[in-house]
């Protein structure tokens, strides 16, 4: 009988041993698949989102006593780009105009007094892009986008000033139509997603100056730990003439001792 009971009580301390180590397996798993699930569904957002961004308008900083520099809060900026066509007849340089046309968007697109919608042309510069002057350069604020009603194909653009001189000519004679400028910032252990807000020369940042005044705060995720390896969560490698934008993405994302670090890249085409 004593023999029967120490094998008994050593077979049952080796089997909830086992169950032990099976139910911290699967909860470690499945908290990971947790993670991953929820950290894929943000890259692929942000990642979906900056692909359809124009031309020289992405950039990031580091936000001010947000931890050490260039890693953990950090925010990420751009414009988006709502269509694109070809333009016919805008002014340039010294002839400034109010009303010129363009080819037919695909599909038809016709807006009337928009809030923070801009006509852009050629952008080659991200300090000229995010100095918005309504006199003159490569963003002109939208009053109207209307079809004429004829078969020519042509639709007419109407901007918000008297006149307006778009800064250069793009080589594919290429115009976008684009809403105000979104970010997505790394605040502590969320991720949040800003939108209509006005554009600025500095890069707004929450609680900075300039900040997102009058502007949409959206969670995106939660989870997350640059902190631990001081990760820079945007990287953004400029465009040139010839060679497209890079954006680098290093999001840490962690919850009762499990880890699950995401790096990414992103291309946006430069094709101004």
């Amino acid at each position: 009988m004593v023999v029967v009971i120490v094998i008994g009580a050593i077979i049952s301390v080796g089997l909830v041993q086992f169950i032990d180590d099976s139910a911290r397996g699967y909860s470690s798993s499945a908290m990971r698949n947790k993670l991953a699930s929820s950290g894929r569904i943000a890259i692929v957002r942000i990642s979906t989102e900056v692909h359809n961004s124009v031309p020289y308008s992405l950039r990031a900083n580091a936000l001010a006593g947000g931890g050490p520099p260039g890693s953990a809060d950090q925010c990420l900026e751009f414009i988006p780009v709502r269509a694109a066509t070809t333009y016919i007849n805008p002014g340039f340089k010294k002839s400034g105009k109010k009303t010129f046309e363009v080819i037919d968007f695909n599909p038809l697109l016709e807006i009337s007094s928009p809030a923070n919608v801009f006509a852009v042309i050629y952008p080659k510069d991200t300090a000229d892009l995010y100095n918005y002057d309504d006199d003159k350069g490569p963003l002109a604020l939208l009053d109207k986008i209307e079809d004429t009603g004829g078969a020519d194909g042509k639709e007419t653009i109407t901007v918000d000033a008297t006149k307006h001189k778009f800064s250069k000519r793009s080589p594919l004679n290429r115009i976008f139509i684009v809403d105000g400028p979104v970010s997505f910032c790394v605040e502590s252990d969320k991720i949040f997603r800003y939108s209509g807000y006005a554009l600025t020369a500095t890069q707004p940042e929450p609680g900075g100056a300039p900040t997102f005044v009058g502007g949409k705060r959206v969670l995106i995720t939660d989870s997350v730990d640059n902190f631990t390896d001081t990760l820079t969560a945007f990287n953004v490698d400029a465009p040139t003439k010839n060679r497209n934008s890079i954006l680098g993405m290093e999001i840490n994302f962690t919850q009762q001792g499990e880890v699950v670090l995401f790096n990414d890249e992103v291309l946006t085409r430069n094709v101004p």
